[in-house]
């Protein structure tokens, strides 16, 4: 545009001056954009249509599937992981197991042969080839006991000489060939385990030697007999007692004595009403299941010998059976009977255990005092007594030692 030209209105306000020809295609393009602007423009205007449901759930739920389907092999694979590990780990622990099982067996095989070796050495490097220590008798009078002595030395002289020591107390031997022999008499509240000692003198030359496994005889603190019954007793209209139960020892000579009898005995003071041996019972019971064992291999061979052809016939001879002394007895008894007496003028009744050694001491196991009530009642022209047995809870329950010279040993139970 020139200097000083005028411009009319209408060309302040048309894309092109007055008189001037637009080019058809600019003139196109330019409607063209203008129509796409108004478009835009109605379609920010519009509202937004919501996008299909189904396929946004479709989308999810497969997305879903997908994680569902990778932790499950997740879980498997780690499943199978554990599994794996602890078959692994059952393995170890059984094969831990093992060899502590072995270490255990080899250390013990080790503490055997460390001991058996130590004994081997011990008795090699002895100086007494044999001993013992037998009980004798007891006083419980003078509170002591004794014992038998024998000492058999590896090596010795025609001077030799040997002594024995329980604590500080000496005893000397006396030589009976290769065999030294003699006895001690000891308190009977000592046991003098592992306190046992061997000398040997040859002139000026002594030595000794410690009895280490001296076990010591302790003859009060032992539990001899333990007793429990289950027996109930009842006195008749007559006066004739009866009773019914069972009773179950536990009778140990614990390795000093041996019983060769052992009774149930019910008494009044020092009076005997009952006595039953249960050795003897035992002994009946034994021949009993004996003679029944025996009749059922007769009823056997009979009825083979029926089905069978007839063979030679032999004799058995057979011995009987006696009762010896036994160490220990353990088992339970049936006590059942009947006085044939009615208690008349007693006041009180005992029953015990009693057990007699083979040396003739006597124990006896008090299993109950009883006390016996008698009363008289007026049934029209008749006097009627009537008997009762109560538990006499006032005195205590002992357990006697005798020994051959009268004494007596007490223990409460």
């Amino acid at each position: 545009m020139k200097k000083n030209e005028t411009i009319h209105p209408w060309e302040r306000t048309h894309p092109f001056p007055l008189g001037h020809k637009a080019n058809k295609t600019q003139t196109e393009s330019k409607d063209q954009a203008e129509s796409k602007d108004q478009t835009k423009q109605k379609e920010l205007k519009k509202p937004k249509k919501p996008k299909n449901p189904r396929k946004k759930m479709n989308k999810v739920t497969r997305n879903l599937i997908i994680a569902i389907v990778a932790l499950t092999v997740v879980v498997g694979i780690l499943g199978t992981a554990l599994a794996y590990t602890d078959v692994a780990l059952r393995r170890m622990s059984a094969q831990m197991n093992y060899m502590q099982d072995t270490v255990s067996v080899i250390n013990s095989n080790l503490d055997n042969l460390g001991t058996n070796i130590a004994a081997q050495l011990e008795e090699e490097t002895s100086l007494v080839e044999d001993y013992s220590v037998t009980l004798k008798t007891i006083d419980f009078a003078s509170k002591t006991y004794t014992v038998d002595l024998m000492v058999v030395p590896k090596e010795y002289t025609e001077s030799t000489e040997t002594s024995v020591f329980f604590g500080t107390k000496e005893f000397t031997l006396d030589k009976d060939g290769f065999t030294y022999t003699g006895e001690a008499t000891l308190p009977i509240n000592q046991s003098y385990e592992g306190n046992m000692t061997v000398l040997f003198t040859n002139g000026a030359s002594r030595s000794t030697e410690i009895i280490k496994y001296y076990r010591g005889i302790d003859i009060k603190n032992q539990e001899y007999m333990v007793v429990t019954e289950d027996v109930e007793e009842t006195i008749g209209k007559e006066g004739l007692l009866s009773a019914e139960g069972t009773v179950t020892l536990n009778i140990d000579g614990c390795d000093l004595f041996s019983f060769e009898r052992l009774e149930y005995v019910l008494c009044s003071g020092d009076e005997e009403l009952y006595t039953y041996d249960l050795l003897k019972h035992e002994l009946d019971l034994n021949e009993d299941q004996t003679a029944e064992n025996k009749d059922k291999t007769v009823s056997d061979t009979d009825q083979d010998a029926a089905s069978a052809e007839p063979v030679a016939s032999t004799e058995t001879e057979t011995e009987d059976v006696e009762v010896g002394p036994v160490d220990e007895v353990t088992g339970t008894y049936t006590i059942d009977y009947q006085l044939e007496e009615p208690l008349e003028d007693l006041e009180e009744l005992t029953v015990k255990i009693r057990a007699y050694t083979t040396e003739g001491y006597e124990m006896d196991y008090e299993l109950s005092h009883m006390i016996v009530r008698v009363t008289t009642e007026e049934s029209g022209d008749k006097e009627v007594t009537r008997y009762a047995l109560t538990d006499d809870l006032t005195q205590s329950r002992y357990f006697f030692f005798m020994d051959l010279l009268g004494g007596k040993y007490k223990k409460a139970l």
